[in-house]
């Protein structure tokens, strides 16, 4: 049993340092716009080049462009294309330099706002009164192309956060000198320290989905924003005054999630973490071997830093990696491995488990858009433009989506 509850420790460990790989990353992409950037290369490198191959947009855009475009005018508007459709209008931000906050393209687009700026920019929107079976057809077609990209890309940017996470998990452990084979040794050789940590699980785990939860309510009223800022465009002189009110005040919910301040103290959330940990007496920080730096006041120092002992950083060096790869898997997964140990560890001493599942389970790759609600929304996008009305919002729920 003393065994299980160490393995259990660990694992509440590598859940609670996973929270702060969690924040970390939410941190990059946000700063660094990455998945408007994946997003954008999506769209410019594979989903417009076989778009613009339909005869019907072929002919619409060559149109737009000129009869006989050069090389570089025709990349010039592709370009702009491409700037048409993950453009946010509401924010003059570029994504060629880094921003805290919300971004200055969509992260996210669904397939009506992509079908909308498709016919808006390509010049299909002359064609629909002539010729509105061919450019349905080729709104279908686009709408094919660009379901089955969006799940490729989801999936494709799923892997790579996976790889990020990895490598922020393995420098986290080098930099906070995390052990996890002396941290077993040390709940092993201390149930009480153990049983402390197995006693804060529900705490542990609720740190890190309210660290997942605010993240997602920011990109939520980011979302809300946007659908407030198109709403307001389209308000009438009667309306826009309401429409103002409401996207002022969502504005202003959203600033207080990304301004600077709130970002520093998500980086000192981070730091709490680490410090709680180690002011259980883990084997965590600089104090331990190989670094050995002087103990503070009250801190015992590591025994392996004795003169006596000699020093195998070959062995600590492989130990601290697979630490980190492991922190790397991220919080929701150490914490769903802990709720069934601890289910384990409840039937071995003879409770009843009451495990419901695991928190997490959403497929990474997204579900693909039926047949006939992309007919349907390639139907209210023509119908839309031959009432002489645009149509397309960014991150409506229940649309496809893409770079979760």
């Amino acid at each position: 049993m003393e065994l299980l509850d160490a393995a259990l420790a660990l694992v509440l460990t590598l859940g609670a340092l996973g929270t702060i790989v969690t924040m970390l990353m939410e941190l990059m992409f946000r700063v660094f716009c990455i998945r408007a950037r994946f997003l954008k290369g999506m769209i410019q490198d594979y989903v417009l080049p076989e778009v613009l191959s339909i005869p019907a947009i072929k002919a619409a855009f060559a149109a737009v462009t000129g009869d006989a475009p050069t090389a570089q005018t025709a990349k010039a508007a592709e370009r702009k294309l491409v700037e048409a459709i993950i453009g946010n209008p509401a924010e003059k931000v570029s994504l060629d330099r880094p921003v805290i906050g919300p971004g200055g393209a969509y992260d996210r687009i669904t397939l009506e706002h992509f079908l909308s700026r498709l016919v808006e920019e390509t010049g299909l929107r002359d064609r629909i009164d002539t010729a509105r079976a061919e450019v349905r057809a080729a709104l279908i077609e686009s709408a094919r192309i660009f379901d089955k990209m969006s799940g490729a890309t989801v999936a494709s940017f799923a892997t790579r956060a996976r790889g990020w996470s990895l490598v922020i998990g393995i420098i986290l452990a080098f930099v906070a000198n995390v052990d996890g084979l002396r941290l077993f040794e040390t709940y092993r050789d201390s149930p009480e320290t153990a049983l402390a940590i197995i006693a804060d699980q529900d705490g542990l785990a609720a740190a890190d989905a309210a660290a997942t939860d605010s993240f997602r309510a920011a990109l939520a009223l980011e979302a809300e924003v946007r659908v407030l800022e198109e709403k307001f465009k389209s308000a009438n002189e009667t309306e826009k005054a309401a429409a103002e009110e409401a996207l002022v005040a969502k504005r202003q919910e959203l600033a207080k999630l990304a301004d600077p301040e709130a970002m520093r103290k998500l980086l000192a959330g981070s730091a709490d973490i680490l410090k709680s940990l180690r002011d259980r007496h883990l084997p965590i920080g600089w104090q331990q071997f190989p670094y050995c730096q002087k103990a503070g006041t009250g801190a015992t120092p590591d025994a392996l830093c004795g003169a006596n002992q000699e020093p195998d950083y070959v062995f600590w060096f492989f130990r601290v990696l697979v630490t980190g790869l492991l922190i790397g898997l991220g919080g929701p997964f150490w914490f769903d491995v802990a709720k069934r140990l601890a289910a384990v560890r409840t039937v071995l001493r003879g409770g009843k488990s009451d495990q419901t599942g695991p928190r997490t389970g959403e497929d990474p790759a997204g579900n693909a858009v039926p047949f006939s609600a992309i007919l349907r929304q390639v139907d209210g996008v023509i119908d839309a433009f031959a009432a002489g009305l645009g149509a397309g919002t960014a991150d409506q729920s229940g649309t496809q989506q893409t770079t979760q």
